[in-house]
This record gives structure tokens, sequence and C-alpha cells, in this order.
């Protein structure tokens, strides 16, 4: 985040004005100091008092780089956060005191999971900031109301909210601004259903949410990070109201980092350690496929691709030689239907090139629209699966022969659950050469197929059937499980493909012909 001196109008990181200056003899702290002018940025969001006995201002709360950053952003959705101890809490706890000193009658509601959480992060800490901000803390244990008063009328109220069930106790509640701590703790429903509570008839009030989260909820990631829902998800949707600020393991100079480090490195399993020392959105705790990375350290692609591969500067869906599989898990309502293209390249590599989600669609149309997504394409089968071949009461006769009146044979899926994710894990885990590197035998392209590149990081595992997943939002991995135990073969080239690369008269060499005449041909029948 780029800054500028307020007395000399020098522009630098935030970071280079962020340094260690001294208070007393033996005090110090961090604030923010001109390298050039050495004066103190004014425009810097920062929370004081006087202290009564000394009549000395007091800096109750200098925010870090990050946190001020976080701050400042004006969009209607802030989530602050990634890895552990990055002061998460701190950052909103003082946003919230912020917003209700700077605007009379502002209400803000900031939650915790349960009450033990909420106790131990926010309430013996607000109790002790109240009156330093010359407000006033009420508690009331029996009916489980916790707030601050502030002197302008504004009121900070904290609360808990355990259970899907318990969100409707804010049922009558409005507020100018919502606060999630530890965001990926809450369900979707439960944030969504909170959030309805933003209403405010305050003029030039816009309603806020800020969340600070470690990762671990892959909602918080799809709406904040990815960015990638669909209207059908969240009519309201819209990417431009919604920011994600990450810090990182250095951003928070008030922490022993190796000290974290070493805590941190003792958390029990890899998936827990990715998220709260790493901050990995993608690691899941029970996650099912382990091995899904869709990047390298190094930024290489891996298991998600951005590009289409080409051969000799053709991309993939391009070439007339290439073998296509299409698979087809059905759905209606309430579950989608999802049809997904397997592209089955040289050197047993597979590639997940597109996909098709469909809901509340009658079997013609999604025929219809299959086959107008493979325009061009070399369909060698087509997997579906055992619904496929039930009669449907209404016209008499299955999926499968709806289908096949379209154009379209299908094959019935081999669906063996165990045995169809033991092959999924080996074509994840398995490398292949093509001439470029190495790289996994099974690969998705992810600006077509964003379903399926979303939902394998998702798949966590059954704990009571060893080998399996538990069977949520699990369609666009079905498919995956379906291709691969069809045990696809690799295309090769046709010979027609490799003789049309030779001129007439080389033909004609390579075959003997160039002094002979052949019987049948032109020339000998004319004699």
């Amino acid at each position: 985040m780029q800054w500028t001196c307020t007395a000399c109008a020098w522009k630098a990181p935030l970071e280079g004005f962020y340094r260690k200056v001294e208070v007393g003899t033996d005090e110090e702290r961090w604030d923010y100091v001109c390298p050039t002018c050495h004066a103190t940025p004014t425009n810097i969001p920062r929370l004081t008092y006087v202290d009564k006995q000394t009549k000395k201002l007091v800096y109750f709360y200098t925010p870090t780089p990050k946190q001020t950053e976080a701050h400042l952003s004006p969009q209607r959705n802030v989530m602050y956060g990634g890895r552990a101890g990055v002061g998460k809490s701190l950052w909103l706890r003082m946003e919230a005191h912020m917003r209700c000193l700077a605007r009379p009658g502002y209400r803000v509601l900031l939650l915790r999971r349960n009450i033990t959480e909420l106790r131990d992060t926010h309430l013996d800490k607000a109790e002790t900031e109240a009156p330093l901000l010359g407000a006033k803390w009420h508690a009331a244990s029996a009916t489980g109301q916790y707030t601050v008063v502030y002197g302008n009328g504004s009121r900070l109220r904290f609360g808990h909210c355990e259970t899907d069930a318990s969100v409707k106790q804010y049922l009558s509640s409005e507020f100018d601004c919502i606060m999630l701590d530890e965001g990926a703790t809450f369900t979707e429903f439960a944030a969504r259903f909170i959030k309805s509570r933003l209403r405010t008839a305050k003029k030039g009030v816009i309603p806020m949410v800020r969340i600070g989260s470690n990762p671990g909820a892959m909602w918080l990631y799809n709406y904040y990070i990815a960015k990638d829902v669909t209207a059908e998800d969240d009519p309201s949707y819209n990417p431009d109201h919604y920011r994600f600020i990450s810090a990182s393991r250095t951003d928070n100079v008030h922490v022993n980092i190796e000290e974290q480090e070493l805590a941190l490195n003792q958390l029990p399993t890899e998936a827990l350690r990715k998220m709260y020392r790493d901050g990995d959105w993608l690691a899941v705790e029970g996650q099912f496929f382990t091995e899904w990375t869709p990047r390298q350290p190094d930024g290489r692609a891996w298991h998600c691709l951005q590009e289409l591969p080409t051969i000799e500067n053709v991309p993939i869906n391009r070439v007339p030689w290439i073998n296509f599989v299409r698979v087809v898990d059905w759905g209606y309502d309430p579950d989608d239907g999802v049809c997904t293209w397997w592209a089955l390249l040289p050197h047993g590599r597979c590639l997940a090139t597109q996909e098709y989600t469909f809901k509340l669609t009658v079997t013609s149309k999604v025929a219809e629209e299959i086959l107008r997504r493979s325009q061009g394409l070399k369909i060698t089968m087509t997997i579906g699966g055992h619904d496929f071949w039930m009669k449907e009461g209404q016209t008499g006769e299955s999926m499968a022969e709806t289908f096949a009146r379209a154009g379209i044979s299908m094959y019935m899926a081999n669906t063996d659950r165990i045995n169809g994710w033991a092959r999924v894990h080996s074509l994840l885990k398995e490398l292949t050469d093509d001439g470029t590197g190495p790289v996994p035998k099974m690969q998705v392209f992810e600006p077509a197929c964003p379903m399926l590149a979303r939902t394998f990081p998702m798949m966590s595992g059954d704990p009571k059937t060893p080998g399996d997943l538990l069977q949520r939002q699990d369609h666009w991995v079905d498919t995956a499980r379906w291709f691969a135990m069809s045990r696809p073969s690799s295309s090769k080239p046709t010979r027609a493909t490799v003789w049309s690369r030779f001129s007439p008269e080389v033909r004609k060499l390579l075959m003997g012909h160039s002094e002979r005449e052949v019987l049948g041909s032109e020339a000998a029948r004319a004699r």
C-alpha cells in the first residue's frame, strides 16, 4: 500500500514509515515516522486517550501496516487475516471502536462462535478499554447482553452464534456494521442470515461487514478470494464489493516469529499446519485429495492449468486426432447436474477441458447443450450414471434413450466408489512427461472448469468409510471418478494426419510410385 507523507509529500510503501520510536528512557513503541522529514503522519487511523494523572496523550492503538490497509478499505465487505497471529481479533475490536466513536448513533455487532471464545478474546479487554475511550461497559450475564455504550450514543454489542438455530436471536435487530471474528468457524447459512440484519436509515451510512479469519471455510474463499460465487448461489453477490487483505508471518512485529513458528509446527496434521502457519485457504482438515496442488511453490501450474496445452502451436481442443470422453452426472433439483469433457492427451495425460452445470433442465435440452458444446471435438465415449437407464414416468423412456435420439450414445459408468477414488488418487499423484517436463496425469483447465477445480480441495474423507469421501457437493469430482474408471487410453496421431504433412511428390517417392503406375490408378485405367 503506497502512502504519502502529509508534511513533505514523500511517497513510499506504508511499511517504509513503520518503525520503533522511543517514548521514554525505558519505553518504546511502534509508530509511523516519515524517513525524510521525520514527521509523524496524521492520516493514520489511531486510538488515543489522555491519561488523567499525567495529562499526557497515550497512544491506545496504532495499527500495523496491514491492519491500517484493512481499516482504510472502502469496500462493503472486507476480510483480514490468513495465517495465525496477525492481529485479526484486535483489528476487529479496534475497527468497531473507531467506527462507533466517529459517528453518533452507530450500531456494531461483533460475534464469535461461542461464549467461551467471546469472553477470552473480547469481553475482558472491552471492559478495560471502554472507560479509556469515554464509554460505559454494560454486562448482563443472565441475558448474554454485553455492550459498550459510547458518549455519542453509539453502541458496540458483543454476541455469539454457536448453532445455526441461534441466529434467530438477532432476527429483530438492525446494525450498521456486522463483524465476525474467526469467520471460518461460522457456517455460510449463519453468516448470510446474520448479514441480513444489516439495515440502516442513517443518511450517508453504507452497511458494512468486517471479518477476521484463518483459513478453514471454502465459502469465505469463494466470496473473498476466488470471487466465483454465481448469481444462482447468491443473487446479491457483487465481487467488487468484496476484498481480502492477507497478512504474512512478518506483518505483525509484535509477535516473536521464531516462537510462533515453533508452536505452529507442532500442530498435529499437515493440513492444520498449512492453514494456520502458511495461511493456505485450500488446505482443509480431513481433506480427501491431499495430493491436490493447484500450483507449485515456484508458481508453476500443477493440477490447475490457466491455459490450454498446445500441440505444434494448436490448442488441444482444435487438434483433430485428440480423443475426448464426456461424463454426465444427472441432476435436476435440488442437486445440480454436471457434464465434464476430458481430453486424452499423449503419454497418459488427461485434462478436464470444460464443464457444464445444469439444474431444472429437461433431458432433451441437456442433450442439445452437450452436443452444442462438443462441436469440433472427437468424442469417443459418453459415460452416465445408472439413473440414465431408469424409465421416466412422463415420457416412458429412459434418459439414455432420450440422449440416443439426440445423437449421444451412452455407456454405463463403473460406480465403484473405493476403487474409483483410488484411481483418481493415482492419476493425481502419478507423473508423466510430454516433452515439456513432468506433469500430473490428471489436470483441470480451471477457467472452463471452475467448479471441478473448486470442489477437488473441498472434499473431506468419510470417517465411517475409509477410502470414501463425504457425499456433499461431489457431483463434479464424481465425473472424475467415473472417467478414471473407464480406463481411457492416450490419443495418438493418425496415419492420415502424419501422411498429410508431406507433399504429393514426396509421398510418391516414399511409396516407390514415382517411376511406375499402380493398378487402379487414373494412368493405368487410361491405358
